[in-house]
């Protein structure tokens, strides 16, 4: 039997039971038991949740394609008319490689992405976007402009 079938039960028979979380208000443990009285450990709740975020991101590869873990090449730049492209990072760390970059494009949104390309796992992480308008953009920029200017006159 694959880990795949194996996980299907196991969700069908979680899905077939009625789990009630409960809150002891003295020492603040929680509980998930069904009506049957048996109680679901928390090592088996999180391997559960983890299981089901792998499951949920391969059918969404499966689905849409894989996430990108590259950074924008220059032939998608060019197609989607990408504007003012800026690779912030791209960098090795112990779990990964950490991408961010930064673009505007014709719809005149600037996008801020950073995602990690996870070493063990082989999947991304989306660790932040931010999509702004030209008037927000216009709002933090002297922000962002100050904490530049400070940070540099504080490492000198």
């Amino acid at each position: 039997m694959s880990l795949d079938n194996i996980f299907k039960e196991q969700i069908d028979n979680l899905m077939s039971e009625d789990w009630n979380i409960s809150l002891d208000p003295i020492t603040l443990e929680v509980k998930i038991v069904n009506k049957r009285g048996s109680e679901m450990d928390h090592k088996t709740l999180t391997y559960l949740f983890d299981k089901l975020d792998d499951f949920m991101y391969r059918t969404k590869e499966k689905e849409f394609g894989p996430d990108r873990r590259e950074p924008i090449d220059e032939f998608t730049k060019k197609r989607l008319n990408l504007k003012d492209y800026a690779l912030a990072q791209d960098e090795i760390a112990p779990y990964g490689r950490v991408i961010t970059e930064i673009y505007h494009d014709d719809n005149e949104i600037l996008t801020i992405n950073r995602f990690t390309v996870l070493s063990k796992r082989k999947r991304v992480s989306q660790d932040f976007t931010a999509h702004l308008l030209r008037d927000e953009a216009e709002k933090i920029l002297p922000t962002i402009q100050s904490f530049v200017d400070s940070t540099k006159r504080e490492n000198k």
